[in-house]
């Protein structure tokens, strides 16, 4: 007997309500799950307010700040944002409009200033300039030529189904008029940007995260496939994952879901490898790019920045299975944590923890400043931004 909620609403609520209840008990089952960390994090949670972000243009809430970079010159952060839980249930219900996210700058001092108060973000460029609808993904932001690199979810209706291709894309950030900067890589293959290639030419959908390096991309690929044959991977733990290329195929692979990807102060090309709970320093062996080192990390790496001395800020996920639980079965809460690797002697530093994710959850990034660690979340609303204990010099 199914109860009043399937007189009232029918099977697909009555249904929904006991899967939404499994799901609640798998949370508990795996809550003991955690990878455990027997230091205390380097910054407390007092130190730590939530601050809500807001898009200056349309007035809209900014949900799932999910990457971050920093312009150290310029003193601004970049922040690549959408509701993915909102995406997904439109393109589940095949809806006439999908929601879009916003690729946004804003000062650093505005977030240092802020004192509780909303904070407003300016867009960079508009989802109309972008085909596909704009959702960005991973981001990076090369200095030197003032590119802000980006992997850009787009969606296409065909034969009433929404399908998702992933695309690099790039806008200028320097000084001029916003929306006169894009410049969609046409040259890469597709009018309407570059999708990612493997060795047999095929776009590639599983593109993650993106580093500029020498005015040219490498683009992390978190899986070898798409698709069921993605679920195939994830099942059987096969390492198809790795870097592609911007004007070729795939330069490295062999890695089990690829994810943020940076470079270190060493040269080094460091890839976060989730399911491995690893990071991967990466060179050019002679033969190819090959990992010639590796930092076992507290948990699965999300995504990854440089500090200011160097130091590769990672996010990790305490619990894979726990935060596969929060975005796809909606589980209330996530653990967060951020450590920091040094790149020379692979010595890992906790420097943020919340192991309930009761106030911060599911923490995919965060940047290091000066005087700040900048934490952002694929599903949270805005960011946390912690003051950063001072050293004897006064600062980080």
């Amino acid at each position: 007997m199914l109860g009043e909620a399937t007189k009232r609403d029918g099977w697909p609520r009555a249904i929904g309500a006991r899967f939404s209840g499994a799901a609640l008990v798998l949370a508990v089952m795996v809550a003991g799950c955690v990878d455990q960390v027997d230091e205390a994090p380097l910054v407390s949670a007092d130190a730590c307010q939530l601050i809500d972000l807001y898009d200056e243009r349309t007035g809209d809430r900014i949900v799932g700040a999910e990457d971050l970079a920093v312009d150290r010159i310029g003193g601004r952060l970049f922040v690549s944002a959408y509701d993915r839980r909102a995406v997904e249930k439109a393109v589940g219900q095949r809806s006439f409009l999908l929601p879009e996210g916003g690729l946004y700058e804003l000062p650093l001092s505005r977030l240092q200033e802020a004192g509780g108060r909303l904070v407003a973000a300016t867009p960079v460029i508009s989802g109309n300039d972008v085909p596909g609808g704009l959702r960005p993904h991973g981001i990076d932001y090369d200095p030197v030529t003032g590119d802000l690199a980006f992997i850009n979810r787009a969606y296409q209706k065909i034969n009433g189904h929404w399908r998702r291709s992933s695309r690099l894309e790039r806008v200028n950030v320097s000084s001029g008029p916003r929306h006169e900067r894009l410049d969609m890589s046409a040259q890469f293959g597709v009018a309407d940007g570059w999708s990612p290639q493997l060795s047999d030419g095929e776009p590639h959908c599983a593109a993650n995260d993106v580093v500029e390096i020498g005015g040219e991309a490498l683009v992390s690929f978190d899986h070898g496939a798409c698709g069921w044959r993605a679920a195939v991977e994830d099942a059987f733990g096969f390492a198809h994952a790795g870097i592609a290329a911007e004007r070729g195929g795939a330069i490295f692979s062999g890695a089990r879901f690829a994810n943020g990807v940076a470079q270190s102060v060493t040269g080094e090309i460091v890839l976060a490898q989730t399911r491995d709970k690893s990071i991967a320093f990466i060179t050019d062996a002679g033969r190819g790019l090959a990992e010639t080192r590796r930092a076992e990390t507290p948990g699965g790496p999300d995504n990854l920045t440089i500090g200011p001395d160097g130091g590769i800020i990672a996010a990790v996920h305490p619990s894979l299975p726990w935060i596969g639980l929060h975005r796809h079965f909606g589980v209330p809460r996530a653990p967060s944590r951020i450590v920091r690797v040094d790149p020379e002697s692979l010595e890992v530093t906790l420097l943020y923890e919340d192991l309930r994710g009761d106030y911060f959850p599911a923490a995919t990034v965060a940047v290091e400043t000066e005087n700040n660690l900048i934490l952002g979340s694929v599903t949270a609303p805005g960011v946390l931004v912690c003051d950063l204990p001072r050293t004897d010099g006064g600062g980080n």
